[in-house]
């Protein structure tokens, strides 16, 4: 029965979470929110910063109907309650019988203003605003050397690698929203600055990601949660290759789940960049629950307010000359479910779960040979005994003892 629920992943988990396969892994991605909703998104980006939180600014390539009425702070616990909701998982299973084992948005107070003439540079400030805790523009260029020149002028640290993908969003007719932390704004740490948040409209379901690229050190990790009503399903990108990984398994002994899907990462993105399924789930359900699912108050902050919204999280990477161009994302139109997750290694499984990278097993242990024995598992080193222990008759029970 157990290798039955594996194979239908909307049915019954009969085990015990232990905890999450990427601890560090998504201490190095940037996360981003995209909340789909044709024509409109809503794009929560976490501000991924690392050293003074008074260094951090952005520069977003954005639709020219965006005004600053479409620009707000996210609370961050946004991030923290799909993320361990939806993160990949390790489990526990044991033998029946056995028994050992409301975010909302920040306020903002941001204004218009008349558009501030063009300078020498043919750049032109749209709009003048602020939030909470950032200071931002929108801004209109005419051409990118023009552009570079303003944000060199002003502060801003852009690579002249940048040049060539300004000029293609300026020649697409795009705008810049620019922004940096307020001199008044309340102390803060840079790993608690509030996200921003856009509210786009474009027929494009896209998400750039080139100008990222021109001042990435080396491979961009994005993790992608894309929200979307439930007809429309689990989402994917069109213009790179889907990867897999090895999992519905179990973490072979001594390994660890963290360690074992940080090399499955690797091989899975030896070829090059590309993008995988994580998690694809309906809100409010998971089985097994890693987190608790995010309730209909925390998708509403993220700019899903239709009923039973769909959630996929992607794990995309890419090198920098892989990121020549947005991101195109699709939906499925299905719902079928999907997750990451590990059994954690148990000597009595070992007939019920493959074991993973492993070959099969010549003796595998079973919960029927476990409660021969008189114990749920066997000890750590002792697997290998029990084809001796069965064929002659040793003391029952011996296995169990630790």
């Amino acid at each position: 029965m157990l290798l039955l629920a594996l194979s239908l992943p909307a049915h019954g988990f009969c085990g015990t979470y232990v905890g999450p396969a990427d601890a560090t892994l998504r201490n190095h991605a940037t996360q981003v929110i995209v909340a789909r909703d044709a024509p409109w998104t809503t794009l929560t980006l976490a501000a991924d910063v690392q050293g003074d939180a008074a260094d951090f600014a952005v520069l977003i390539p954005v639709p020219a109907s965006l005004g600053p009425e479409d620009v707000r702070e996210a609370d961050p616990g946004l991030f923290a309650v799909l993320d361990a909701w939806s993160a990949p998982r390790e489990v526990a299973y044991s033998c029946p019988g056995d028994d050992s084992l409301g975010l909302g948005l920040t306020a903002s107070d941001a204004t218009g203003g008349a558009p501030v003439a063009g300078d020498a540079w043919g750049v032109t400030t749209e709009a003048a605003f602020a939030t909470a805790h950032y200071a931002l523009r929108l801004l209109d260029a005419e051409g990118a050397e023009g552009l570079m020149a303003w944000l060199d002028a002003e502060g801003f640290a852009v690579p002249p690698a940048s040049a060539p993908v300004l000029a293609g969003e300026i020649e697409a007719g795009r705008r810049f929203l620019v922004g940096r932390l307020r001199l008044d704004a309340p102390p803060v740490a840079a790993a608690t600055l509030p996200p921003l948040q856009l509210t786009l409209c474009e027929d494009a379901w896209s998400l750039p990601v080139q100008l990222g690229a021109t001042v990435a050190a080396g491979q961009q990790e994005l993790i992608l949660y894309a929200i979307t009503r439930p007809e429309v399903g689990r989402v994917g990108v069109v213009n790179l290759p889907e990867r897999v990984v090895e999992d519905e398994c179990m973490v072979p002994r001594g390994e660890t789940a963290e360690g074992w899907y940080a090399a499955e990462l690797d091989r899975a993105f030896a070829e090059g960049g590309g993008w995988l399924t994580e998690y694809a789930w309906s809100s409010g359900k998971c089985d097994p629950c890693a987190g608790e699912p995010p309730d209909p108050a925390v998708l509403a902050a993220a700019g899903a307010t239709w009923a039973d919204p769909f959630v996929t999280r992607l794990r995309v990477r890419l090198s920098p000359h892989e990121a020549d161009q947005p991101l195109a994302l699709y939906g499925g139109g299905g719902g079928w479910t999907d997750q990451i997750r590990y059994i954690q290694w148990d000597w009595a499984m070992e007939q019920s779960f493959p074991v993973c990278g492993g070959d099969p097993l010549v003796l595998p242990g079973s919960c029927e040979q476990a409660e021969a024995l008189g114990c749920a598992s066997a000890p750590t080193g002792a697997w290998w005994l029990l084809g001796l222990v069965a064929l002659t008759g040793r003391r029952r029970g011996r296995l169990c003892e630790r």
